[in-house]
This record gives structure tokens, C-alpha cells and sequence, in this order.
């Protein structure tokens, strides 16, 4: 059930949807702050903030009355059943088990490998679970879509595969194996996230959006508690030694309002989303939300120059995998649109 405030105009909820495609793919840039602290613990302090600005928007925009029910969110979370919200619950821990894969993936090899593969997969496995518990949509458009977005993952994969060779470090070649590997494995628990997010959303007892950003950050945030320890005795990243919760409790405070801003962008970027989908229509809000990934491609190519000293050959896979993945996001949604 809607519970706390909307956007009351499709102008509106499309200038929250550009909001939410910076956001998503603009909050890593905040671990560029924190140079020198491992990224476990910058990931603790940012899953807090997760949890803390998810909650603070509940607790402002979420107690004004839903234009359409007149419910604030903690009135409709009250008709909500105990199943839906332990679906939210759920998916934010499936979640961020990719999400701090993510963060290992892009300390390693960057912005512009990470989220392209990671991201970019999980779209195409979320779609295809979706698509096998509920068809629906122009299959062709549907699937035609989705093999463009694997093509261009492969040609992003491909593009840093000829950078790492030519580079001729061995330690840079470690780092993007790895992190294409994090990469495949973070697309799979984010893809299946998404199937099962939808189910606290949906049917009869649902939760409304900004309870739903609330439990997902919980899970988000206690089961960070739970993983990062094991990273930090078991680095990810090649070289790195093991560590321990002193290495986050003694962080510079300024790492830690950095990695809290992280958590701000991306709680914000997700409420924008939720609120705005329902005003704005499902197509363009996917259409924006799933761009976010060449948000975060811009940022590593032409901001933090990561394939600086490539050969020309790489710039030109990049630029194709652009134009694939762009071209396959809108095949996708036109995929529901024109089933209507």
C-alpha cells in the first residue's frame, strides 16, 4: 500500500529520476576520498549511512499523507504483512553481498570495469528470473535487448583485457582478473536481488517504497557486520594482509563523512527512484535508473582517466560497449511498453 509523499507532477518525478541515475552512478566516487583506508572499512561506515538516510527520509517525506491514500509510509507499514517485509529484509542482505563485491571490484580495476560487468549482468540475469516467474513484454525486444548488454559487457571485459596486456605489470593484470571475476560473481547476487525485492513490493500486505529502502538498508547494514570481518581476515584484493575492526575504528574522520556521504548519494538516489517510478511510468524509470552503470563508466574513463596509456584499440571497444549497453536498456523497456 502508498504510504508518505509522491511527486505530484510527471515533471517532478523525472527531475527526481535524473537524481537517482547520478546518484547510483555517481555515490563510489566518495571512496576517492579515502585513499589509504582499506575498503572494508570504509564499506561499514558508508552501510551505516545507507541505513540512516534511508531511515531519515521515512521519517520526513514518509510522514507527509500519500496524495492518493492519504496514508504516511508508517501507517501503510502498519496494513503490511510480516512476510513482505522480511522480503525487503532478505534482498538487502542478497544485495549487498554483490555491493561489496562492487566496492572490492572498483578499488581494484576501476569504475569503468566494475559496474559495466557487474552491473550490467545482473541486469540481464534479473530480467531473465523475471521474466521466467511472470512473461511478459515483446520477447524479441526483450531478449534482443538483453543480448546487446551482454555484448557490450563482453566488449568492456574485452577493452581492459587489452589494457592489462599492455601495460606489461603483472600486478595491474592481477587486479583486473580479479576484478572481472568479483565482477561476474556481483552480477549474480544482484541479479537475483531484484526478483526478490519485488516481491515485498508487490500483492496484497506490500510494503510501501520508503519502508521498503528502510528494511532493505537494514539488511544492507547488519549483514555488513557480518561480512566484512570475514574480508578483512580473508583479503579479496591480491597483496592486501589481513585486518582487523581497528583498522575502521581508527579511520580519519574525514574518511568516515566521506563514506557516509557515499551512503547519503545512494539512499537517496534509491528513495528518489521508488517514489518517482509509480508517477513517471515503469519504462523511463528504468530506462534512467539502469543508465546510471555509464554514469559510472563516464566517471572512470574521462574523470579518473583509468584507461590512460591504452591502446587505441580498447578506447574504441569502450566506445562500442557505450553504445550497446544504451541501445540494449531501451530494447528492454520498450520490451514492457509496447506490450501494453
Amino acid at each position: 500500500m502508498m504510504g508518505g509523499w509522491l511527486p505530484t507532477s510527471v515533471t517532478i518525478a523525472l527531475g527526481l529520476l535524473v537524481i537517482n541515475m547520478i546518484g547510483w552512478g555517481s555515490w563510489a566516487n566518495t571512496m576517492k576520498g579515502t585513499n589509504g583506508w582499506r575498503f572494508e572499512s570504509y564499506y561499514l561506515t558508508y552501510a551505516i549511512g545507507l541505513f540512516v538516510f534511508a531511515l531519515l527520509y521515512q521519517v520526513t517525506l514518509g510522514l507527509i499523507p500519500n496524495p492518493i491514500t492519504g496514508l504516511n509510509s508508517f501507517q501503510a507499514l502498519a496494513s503490511a504483512t510480516p512476510i513482505h517485509i522480511f522480503w525487503a529484509f532478505l534482498a538487502g542482505i542478497v544485495w549487498n553481498a554483490g555491493n561489496i563485491l562492487l566496492v572490492a571490484a572498483i578499488a581494484m580495476a576501476g569504475f569503468s570495469l566494475a559496474f559495466p560487468v557487474g552491473i550490467g549482468l545482473s541486469l540481464v540475469i534479473g530480467a531473465i528470473l523475471s521474466y521466467i516467474v511472470r512473461p511478459y513484454g515483446v520477447a524479441w525486444l526483450e531478449f534482443g535487448g538483453l543480448a546487446l548488454v551482454m555484448i557490450a559487457i563482453i566488449t568492456d571485459a574485452l577493452a581492459y583485457n587489452i589494457k592489462g596486456k599492455a601495460s606489461g605489470e603483472k600486478r595491474q593484470s592481477q587486479y583486473i582478473r580479479r576484478g572481472l571475476i568479483l565482477s561476474v560473481i556481483l552480477g549474480i547476487l544482484i541479479g537475483i536481488f531484484d526478483p526478490l525485492f519485488a516481491l515485498s513490493i508487490s500483492g496484497v500486505g506490500a510494503i510501501d517504497s520508503y519502508s521498503a529502502a528502510t528494511f532493505l538498508t537494514l539488511g544492507a547494514m547488519i549483514s555488513s557486520f557480518i561480512f566484512i570481518p570475514i574480508f578483512m581476515k580473508k583479503p579479496l584484493t591480491p597483496g592486501d594482509q589481513p585486518t582487523s575492526l581497528s583498522n575502521w575504528t581508527k579511520g580519519k574522520t574525514s574518511w568516515h563523512l566521506w563514506a557516509l556521504l557515499g551512503g547519503f548519494v545512494w539512499s537517496t538516489a534509491t528513495v528518489m527512484n521508488f517514489i518517482s517510478s509509480p508517477v513517471a511510468g515503469v519504462t523511463i524509470s528504468y530506462i534512467l535508473g539502469q543508465n546510471a552503470t555509464m554514469i559510472s563508466a563516464i566517471w572512470g574513463v574521462f574523470v579518473w582517466k583509468e584507461l590512460k596509456g591504452a591502446p587505441r584499440s580498447a578506447w574504441y571497444l569502450i566506445a562500442l560497449m557505450f553504445i550497446l549497453f544504451i541501445i540494449g536498456i531501451i530494447m528492454v523497456a520498450l520490451a514492457s511498453l509496447l506490450a501494453k
